[in-house]
């Protein structure tokens, strides 16, 4: 799966959009996506770059990628979809804040352009995406081809302090050597809800799961049990995360699937996932196929679990598809119970071949820093609707974002203590996530399923779709 670094510092490391079947998304917007087999990251939710004409690299001459404090950098998002234009804008302020002394000119690159040169040995001196985890860390990190940017990093505390914890490790080899840039900014998925309807006793990251199951009264969750159950999903991983030692067992899956659930930690949480299937889901259709968000945006439910850049559909511009005095003011946004929220961070993203001169170094390194900055990570945000969890927002970005009060509820809700955890569906085998857990919701939600039975035919269905896993 080709990897999108295209906003480095300012988001957390991305694939391309994923390409496994998926359920049919929400009639009010296309914006579903399936499970991956490599960790989902940064911009996996938007469109792909723009076709556009690209260079092809013939082994034989030198490659000239600039000298002097310039350098060519080599992107996919060299056209005027919504990312490049971000891109292209954020270059050109550095080469404004740097001029006579820095400056990056952007070429366009296709699929395998990076693969290419690292097979000639011509590698540019900054590469920003356009290559797969697998490819790096096999083909750069394995063979030590990579600039080592610890020493940058830690002369850069600032920037180090935003970064998130995982994401520093992630890219962090053995031996402390920093691969790649980690990231800031998350994707994260928590919970919406209808604050008319489900009026929480205090912030939902400050109880526990017992507490918000008591809390809920005869309020609903919009839960379904048909095709990925992909509403579920995430509340399930929120309930694995919740229990002793389930967010580490979560994060251990690296690089491997889960076949095998019968540790009690997901027996555990597949407990409590069907008391709150029999107990506090809204009304399941006989094949549960029902659309979640349009349950919650006609108040058949008060509480909904996606990706927190659905807050768009609560914004007026929504409105058309609000139904039983349904008011997008009305949501609250916030973190899991257990303070708990979901994002993949395990990426790699910008990083410097060692081969690079130390002018182009010196101009690669100032433009991570850049990218790094607060203001340009407060753009990023802004544009897309992320979240820095360590990083606390200027007075001048809460009121640019004032008429976006979601997106300001979602990155108070996170803070240092905030536990991020990888989505369940990225540690599973693609046609279990895509499918089976959704299959076997239902014996879960209507008892004739327990627990233990639920995870047996997990473990069983996994095993028998991936035997060489």
């Amino acid at each position: 799966m080709l990897t999108l670094q295209m906003t480095g510092c300012a988001t957390e490391n991305t694939s391309l959009a994923h390409t496994t079947a998926q359920s049919p998304p929400p009639a009010a917007v296309d914006i579903e996506t399936a499970a991956s087999p490599e960790p989902a990251s940064e911009l996996a939710e938007f469109p792909a770059a723009e076709a556009h004409t690209v260079t092809t690299y013939a082994n034989i001459e030198p490659i000239d990628f600039g000298s002097g404090g310039e350098i060519t950098v080599l992107t996919m998002f060299a056209g005027d979809d919504i990312i490049s234009q971000f891109f292209k804008g954020q270059v050109a302020r550095f080469n404004d804040k740097y001029a006579g002394k820095f400056k990056i000119t952007l070429e366009p690159a296709g699929q395998g352009t990076i693969e290419q040169l690292e097979r000639q040995d011509q590698l540019p001196p900054l590469i920003v995406d356009s290559f797969t985890n697998d490819w790096f860390a096999e083909k750069i990190i394995a063979k030590n081809k990579f600039y080592d940017l610890s020493p940058w990093l830690d002369q850069n505390p600032d920037i180090k302090a935003r970064m998130i914890t995982d994401s520093i490790a992630f890219n962090t080899t053995a031996d402390g050597k920093l691969v790649s840039m980690p990231a800031i900014v998350m994707q994260p998925t928590g919970l919406f809800y209808n604050a008319d309807m489900y009026k929480a006793p205090k912030p939902l990251g400050q109880m526990n799961m017992d507490e918000f199951a008591a809390s809920l009264g005869d309020n609903k969750i919009a839960f379904t049990t048909a095709y990925d159950a992909r509403d579920t999903m995430f509340f399930t991983t929120a309930l694995i995360a919740g229990q002793p030692g389930g967010a580490e067992l979560l994060k251990s899956y690296k690089n491997t699937v889960i076949k095998d659930f019968s540790n009690p930690i997901f027996i555990n949480a597949f407990a409590q996932l069907q008391k709150f299937l029999q107990q506090h889901s809204m009304p399941l259709s006989a094949d549960g196929t029902t659309d979640t968000l349009t349950a919650f945006m006609k108040r058949d439910a008060s509480i909904y679990c996606n990706e927190f850049s659905m807050g768009q559909m609560f914004m007026p511009m929504g409105e058309s598809n609000w139904s039983n005095g349904f008011n997008g003011a009305q949501v609250k946004a916030d973190v899991f119970p257990g303070n708990i929220v979901l994002g993949n961070v395990d990426g790699y993203s910008y990083w410097i071949p060692n081969s690079a001169r130390q002018d182009q170094i010196d101009c690669a390194l100032a433009f991570m820093s850049y990218r790094c900055s607060q203001e340009e990570t407060e753009a990023f945000i802004l544009a897309f609707d992320w979240a820095a969890p360590f990083m606390p927002l200027s007075d001048g970005f809460k009121d640019k974002a004032k008429d976006k009060p979601l997106l300001l509820e979602i990155d108070s809700s996170m803070n240092k203590d905030t536990i991020i955890v990888p989505m369940l569906r990225d540690k599973m085998v693609n046609s279990v996530s895509n499918r089976s857990f959704g299959e076997l919701l239902s014996g879960l939600a209507d008892g004739s399923s327990s627990p233990e039975e639920f995870a047996k035919q997990l473990s069983d269905i996994s095993t028998a779709a991936c035997d060489t896993c």
